[in-house]
């Protein structure tokens, strides 16, 4: 004969309900409980308080501290600032370059100046330029790249799928802080008194302001430097081209040494050193007097935003997995163009496709000008961004295990804080970015990294962005938009000579494409009309509407790292209250996680049965609920185990 006693484990009704450890909890018996020899014990039925845990949350069993370390960058394209008349052009461009033949020429016949004296004749190569800035050392001034870190925390816990990313987006883009309370970027320095209107001031999620040179230091010629006038600029935020940034970023991981790159190297005879900067400026060639020219306002002479204020992380439902998004600028259409018309899809992210006409390129053989009419011939994509050098410094900083101490960890990459591939790969394992499912390979292998080319060099697949960033989505289902645009602002009907918009006959033949440029007077008005929309005056544009295209993780996101929760229990043997890998389980039960119900319970029944071997008495039963791997889990409140004793009544002796 035996008995059966069922015991309600409730934590609710537990002396340490309030503890903040709710996977733990002693419950206390009302009488003592004799176990005779031969008791089974067993579970009858298991609540387990967790909410939840489904298809469409995320388990994040450990706090995350992330930190990811960024350059910015500008693109060489046109970056139009209003001037202060509406007379054709409309846009002043606000960003200029020098010496373009020995930055960009490797050939003994540099391109000219009449060929690449601005961005109105045909547009820039859209090649990154990465800021750097002045800094003095004894009284030198050199420059160092501008790295920037942004710092996200994750606390543990069940999140929703978007949940999740919401909380990293804002910390990233300065809208919460880590603690998790809102932000407001530029409350602080409204409280300073030094607020001066812009919500960027001082920087904000992953853009900043900055200073240019002095902006009146530009001869009246078209923006084109001499070294006289070089000498004499105000030392502000420069940019570099993203291949000679490469080589400065070898030479400042030594932690001993200096910027390599002096401020005054552009006057060197040096062929390594010529011809080394970019910089931001207006078309102002003297400085306002006083009142006298104050409707000659130019944003580019105070401040200047760079970076982006667009980036996120979403979650794509159609993939079932993470992308990023929006670490570039994206290119807008403007309210009007050059010649003050409006704009169709003002303000819509769109990519700007170019047909440049090729005459005036004038080089000594045809192969390096082809070169450079394909580089004039990309569409413009984007303004600007960030690129991410390093997408966890703490965790390949702490683990790093190269032999060099002297390297300087803030310019070295991921997989460059590894002597090998399987480290980095294990460690990277431990980040939030391989919980989302972000590969190493996709964030940090140099294949996955953006090329470049400049205006004629052939293609290096060497040369590369030395980081991750993004780009406007350009596909082929938009050639038949692009190709059969005709005259994109006004032409005469042909019988009722009313004036009418431009229109385009979705054929595949380039009816866009220019013959001659717009400077040059032609009785065929049709030349002339096709410029109307472009802010060049050698290239005729399109505008296209677009999205980002987003970088997608190479896998699913772990919603959850383990599967199944262990229960044990003091009423059964060989319990121990610290438990050991290797150490005997004093098993009650197993419970998937795969049982969650719409309750936020799961609820499950166990066929584990121990069987008592010498009598106890126990007067509390203590209820353990781990993970696998013996770790606390995530649990709420008001978890529950029945407990069922089948207790052998033992024969009195004679």
């Amino acid at each position: 004969m035996s008995k059966q006693v069922y015991v309600d484990c409730n934590r609710a009704n537990c002396d340490d309900k309030d503890s903040d450890t709710t996977n733990i909890w002693n419950y206390k018996l009302s009488q003592e409980l004799l176990l005779n020899p031969g008791t089974q014990v067993s579970i009858s039925q298991s609540f387990i308080n967790q909410k939840g845990i489904n298809g469409a949350s995320i388990e994040i069993e450990q706090d995350f501290t992330e930190v990811m370390n960024f350059f910015f960058y500008l693109t060489d394209t046109l970056h139009p600032i209003p001037k202060k008349s509406t007379t054709a052009p409309l846009f002043n461009n606000c960003f200029k370059t020098f010496r373009y033949d020995k930055m960009l020429s490797l050939t003994a016949d540099p391109i000219t100046a009449g060929e690449l004296a601005g961005a109105d004749l045909f547009g820039g190569s859209n090649t990154p330029f990465v800021l750097y800035k002045p800094v003095t050392i004894d009284g030198v001034v050199f420059i160092e790249p501008v790295m920037r870190e942004k710092r996200f925390f994750v606390k543990k816990g069940i999140y929703g799928i978007n949940q999740l990313t919401d909380n990293i987006n804002d910390q990233i883009n300065g809208i919460r802080d880590l603690d998790g309370n809102h932000s407001m970027p530029y409350q602080s320095r409204v409280e300073e008194g030094i607020y001066r209107g812009n919500l960027a001031d001082g920087g904000s999620g992953l853009s900043e302001l900055i200073t240019p040179y002095n902006a009146y230091a530009v001869n009246s010629s078209g923006g084109i430097l001499t070294d006289a006038i070089i000498t004499g600029l105000t030392a502000g935020h420069v940019f570099i081209p993203i291949d000679r940034h490469r080589a400065l970023l070898e030479s400042n991981k030594i932690l001993d040494g200096i910027p390599r790159l002096n401020w005054n190297d552009y006057n060197s005879d040096d062929a390594v050193k010529e011809g080394p900067f970019a910089i931001l400026l207006d078309n102002q060639t003297v400085a306002p007097a006083g009142d006298a020219d104050i409707l000659n306002y130019n944003l580019g002479t105070k401040k200047y935003a760079i970076g982006t204020t667009e980036f996120k992380i979403d979650y794509n439902s159609v993939n079932n997995g993470y992308s990023l998004n929006n670490l570039h600028q994206s290119y807008r259409i403007p309210t009007l163009d050059r010649k003050s018309n409006q704009n169709v899809n003002e303000g819509q992210p769109a990519i700007l496709t170019r047909s440049p006409i090729s005459t005036g390129l004038t080089r000594e053989d045809d192969a390096t000008q082809n070169k450079i009419f394909s580089t004039l011939s990309t569409p413009i994509t984007r303004y600007g961004g960030v690129i991410v050098h390093n997408f966890s410094v703490l965790k390949s900083v702490e683990d790093s295990n190269r032999p060099d101490t002297r390297q300087n960890n803030n310019y070295n990459t991921y997989n460059e804080l590894f002597n090998n591939d399987e480290k980095a790969k294990k460690t990277w394992k431990k980040t939030i970015w391989n919980r989302l499912g972000f590969s190493y390979e996709q964030l940090n292998d140099t294949s996955q990294f953006e090329r470049f080319k400049f205006y004629d060099r052939d293609f290096d697949p060497s040369l590369h962005l030395g980081g991750i960033t993004t780009d406007a989505l350009v596909d082929l289902s938009s050639y038949n938009q692009l190709s059969c645009k005709t005259n994109p602002y006004v032409m005469a009907h042909a019988k009722t000579n009313d004036i009418m918009g431009g229109f385009a006959s979705y054929s595949f033949i380039p009816s866009n494409t220019p013959r001659h440029s717009v400077e040059v007077a032609y009785a065929d008005n049709n030349n002339v009309t096709s410029y109307d929309g472009s802010p060049y005056s050698s290239s005729t544009v399109v505008n296209v509407l677009t999205s980002g295209r987003p970088l997608i993780a190479a896998n699913l996101p772990s919603l959850s790292t383990h599967g199944y929760y262990l229960i044990t229990s003091n009423c059964v043997p060989n319990y121990n209250d610290i438990l050991g890998k290797g150490t005997p389980l004093p098993l009650l039960g197993v419970v998937p996680k795969s049982s969650l119900s719409n309750q936020d319970f799961i609820e499950s029944t166990n066929d584990i049965i121990n069987t008592i071997t010498n009598p106890i008495v126990i007067n509390s039963i203590k209820i353990n609920i781990l993970n696998p791997d013996l770790t606390n889990p995530i649990l709420a409140e008001n978890s529950s185990v029945i407990i069922k004793f089948e207790i052998p009544e033992v024969e009195p002796a004679k």
